[in-house]
């Protein structure tokens, strides 16, 4: 079982927002080029996460899942990414 820990956001070095490991997290953000440089941080560590280049003026979804038990990270892919 995990505790909770403050999740960090960064696209391109701009931090977008903090949430809950536990309870999940959600942030809107805009960016300016088609393969934005997106990094989770939280108390244990710093990850990078990979996703394809983007379509400007396009809105996506990226959900990403967390592995408790085994690795303890986040996925470095994004397990789903929508255009919407």
């Amino acid at each position: 079982m995990i505790f909770d820990v403050n999740v960090k956001l960064y696209v391109d070095d701009t931090l977008i927002g903090k949430g809950s490991l536990k309870n999940g997290f959600n942030f809107e953000f805009n960016v300016s080029k088609s393969q934005p440089i997106i990094v989770i941080k939280h108390a244990f560590r710093s990850q990078k996460i990979n996703i394809p280049k983007l379509e400007k003026g396009r809105k996506y979804e990226f959900i990403l899942s967390y592995d408790r038990f085994l690795k303890g990270n986040f996925n470095g892919d994004p397990q789903k990414i929508i255009k919407t």
